[in-house]
């Protein structure tokens, strides 16, 4: 079990530091999770906001969009460009960040620009040379360029992680990954009711698993204390903080497993944190809609009841 600690956290001597824990942790399920039959996974950049980055390319403010997969130049015919590079004329900025897209990610293909080809991803085997691996600056790509950078380099490391070919910083970087977003969720949901809830100390224990293995969520709420021992998915990574679903005020998601028919809401599981007094605070396991707006996620109303979705194993107590 790891424990998790910032400003706030009840982190003592005894407990295993996230980092030491997470390696055992990941030696400990990675040979479990190679002879597991893998589950095809749908396109992950479905249901991730579009990235948009402005830049100085040829004396003008030109556009540079990712959406659904591809990464489009809408101020350049990208073909045009190429060839008359090839003739020696000069590189414009927008392909010259396109051009490190590509090495970044290990792309290859037609790039979309005029013709909106799609980009074509090499074997999920290519390693991915990004930020992360290679020392290479995210900022490069403007944050929500860089967003997707490191989303499209934890879906490789999470589809590979029963590969054992899969390098260790990869691995480790994933479970550190995973333990990060988890605990600003936690403390995210939280904050809502910290005025009720005076001094109360917040404690996470976490543990990541290997997809397909059966999920669990206990809470303890005490006097000075309010502590969760959550057993996710290292796809909750993706699934959840990838579209942006770990930090909705009073709720924790868990698990996204649901979609209405039109595709325009996400139907999620999660904890809902109930302010019942002063320093009283209850928790309580529930599905609800969620809808994406233009100042993020919100939560709301559906004909239809959110379907059950996969097991998870659920209590909560109070001390």
């Amino acid at each position: 079990m790891v424990t998790t600690g910032d400003p706030g956290f009840d982190d003592r001597p005894a407990t295993a530091t996230a980092s030491g824990a997470a390696a055992d942790a990941a030696a400990a399920f990675g040979s479990a999770g190679r002879a597991r039959p893998r589950e095809p996974k749908p396109r992950w950049y479905r249901r991730v906001a579009p990235a948009v980055l402005q830049l100085d390319c040829g004396g003008a403010r030109h556009t540079v969009r990712w959406h659904r997969g591809r990464l489009v130049l809408l101020d350049h015919d990208v073909a045009a460009e190429i060839g008359l590079m090839a003739l020696g004329g000069e590189r414009p900025a927008c392909l010259a960040l396109l051009e490190r897209w590509r090495v970044t990610l290990g792309t290859t293909g037609g790039a979309p620009g005029a013709s909106h080809r799609p980009t074509v991803m090499r074997s999920a085997r290519t390693p991915l040379v990004s930020a992360m691996s290679a020392g290479q600056d995210l900022r490069s790509f403007g944050a929500e360029l860089g967003r997707v950078v490191e989303l499209s380099w934890l879906v490789r490391a999470e589809r590979r992680w029963a590969d054992p070919d899969l390098a260790a910083h990869d691995r480790q970087r994933l479970v550190d990954t995973f333990l990060e977003r988890l605990r600003g969720s936690f403390v995210a949901s939280l904050a809502p009711s910290a005025a009720v809830r005076g001094r109360q100390q917040l404690a996470l224990h976490a543990r990541p698993l290997p997809s397909g293995e059966e999920a669990s969520a206990e809470v303890t709420i005490g006097v000075t204390r309010i502590e969760a021992e959550l057993q996710l998915p290292l796809s909750w990574v993706l699934d959840v903080a990838g579209r942006g679903l770990d930090e909705v005020p009073g709720r924790m998601v868990l698990a996204v497993i649901d979609t209405d028919p039109q595709r325009a809401l996400l139907g999620v599981s999660g904890i809902v944190w109930d302010a019942t007094g002063p320093g009283q605070v209850a928790a309580r396991l529930e599905r609800w809609w969620m809808q994406r707006g233009e100042g993020g996620w919100s939560v709301t109303e559906h004909e239809r009841p959110v379907r059950r979705g996969s097991s998870l194993w659920w209590s909560t107590s109070r001390r």
